[in-house]
């Protein structure tokens, strides 16, 4: 009796673990399946080069007004890294992307920004003292640093597209004052840029590791009680959205996992929706259907997520500007050159012919000894020219040649 007593007794302690509830789930790793690209030479120089100009620009790195005498000196401190970043040119570049918290600031991406800023100078200057040879190079190696940047996250590819913008504000009236020779070098070598340029999908990938870095930067503050830095990094709209995760402390931890979850499945799910309309041709490029209703996270959403919203646009404006300009620079070449201007542009390789935002040819048409040349823009609508419609983009325009 004793013996079976003990065996009872013995059962009944062995019986007691699968009366226990479940085990509380675990927080998630949001990166868990991400895997960077293998490190390559010319990457790693290209980030040298931002970590130098922004160490050697010193005090001018923030400055926002810029008179002729700052930007000569800005011009001189960015010679070191500039140095740097052509030799990181002369190879390939694949943009090798590590996430990191959004509190953190990256000082290669301050760099490049000044890079970019001094190049332009540069050719500015350049062109005035009729020095064509050092505005093309200084052209071509900034088309090639925004290019390169086009396979980062939304925040490098809107660096990019602004580097490319600036030309169209700053550079591309005065390409007139090239010589054929110097604008068939732009043409050519614009060409080749954008034949090895990144794919859109390499930037929505590194975006979707962005994003998440967010969601574990959120859920690491919300399990350490370390929320208030990031709230005071946010607008104060969204402050419902941490009064919400306050109260989540007092839920389940079963709850506290889902919401983190959901929260970043919402933002893989952001990044699916744009690779499926990425897919197609950018002519047929347009909008994805975004979540409705309330979620918890809405406000974070909004501030961390919606970034990804502009690669595309971004992306296809800066193909449509790049284009144009290597186009145009080749027939300009031909005009200055007093050669006769095709009456199509068949002739062109497809790689700086073909508008992004209608997937045919740019529109050209020859007027009297010049001619006009022009993208459809972002309403894909030929507006025969027009770029201007109460602040509504219509046609993307070259400087009208004649």
């Amino acid at each position: 009796m004793r013996l079976l007593a003990g065996l009872l007794g013995l059962t009944g302690v062995v019986l007691l673990p699968s009366c226990r509830p479940d085990a509380e789930p675990a927080f998630p790793d949001p990166l868990a399946d991400y895997q960077p690209e293998p490190p390559n030479p010319g990457f790693e120089t290209m980030v040298q080069a931002g970590e130098a100009a922004a160490k050697d620009a010193g005090s001018l790195l923030d400055r926002l007004t810029w008179t002729p005498g700052y930007r000569r000196q800005a011009i001189e401190k960015a010679q070191r890294a500039l140095s740097l970043l052509r030799k990181a040119q002369a190879q390939p570049i694949e943009y090798v992307y590590s996430p990191q918290s959004p509190l953190n600031d990256r000082v290669e991406r301050s760099g490049w920004r000044f890079l970019g800023m001094t190049l332009l100078w540069s050719a500015e200057d350049a062109i005035e003292k009729g020095d064509g040879k050092r505005a093309v190079r200084d052209l071509l190696t900034l088309f090639r640093l925004a290019w390169d940047l086009m396979g980062g996250d939304a925040l490098d590819v809107n660096l990019g597209y602004t580097m490319i913008q600036s030309v169209v504000q700053k550079t591309w009236q005065q390409h007139s004052d090239l010589s054929p020779e110097d604008l068939s070098a732009l043409s050519d070598g614009i060409r080749r840029i954008l034949e090895n340029a990144p794919s859109v999908h390499q930037a929505l990938r590194h975006e979707e590791a962005a994003m998440l870095a967010a969601v574990q930067l959120v859920q690491d503050a919300f399990v350490s009680g370390g929320l208030e830095e990031i709230q005071r990094s946010l607008p104060d709209s969204t402050a419902p959205a941490f009064q919400y995760l306050r109260s989540l402390k007092d839920k389940p931890q079963r709850e506290q996992v889902e919401y983190f979850q959901r929260f970043a499945q919402e933002a893989r799910d952001r990044i699916a929706a744009w690779k499926r309309v990425a897919s197609a041709d950018p002519s047929e490029w347009g909008e994805i259907e975004r979540p409705t209703g309330e979620r918890p996270w809405r406000r974070l959403a909004m501030h961390y997520f919606d970034a990804s919203d502009r690669i595309l646009p971004e992306y296809a404006y800066a193909l449509a500007v790049s284009r144009l300009i290597a186009t145009d620079a080749h027939l300009l070449a031909r005009l200055k050159a007093k050669k006769p201007l095709p009456n199509n542009l068949q002739s062109l390789p497809k790689s700086i012919r073909i508008d992004p935002y209608s997937g045919k040819d740019l529109m050209f048409r020859v007027v009297g000894t010049g001619y006009e040349l022009y993208s459809v823009g972002e309403n894909r609508r030929d507006d025969r020219g027009s770029d201007v419609d109460l602040g509504d983009r219509l046609d993307i325009t070259a400087p009208l040649r004649s």
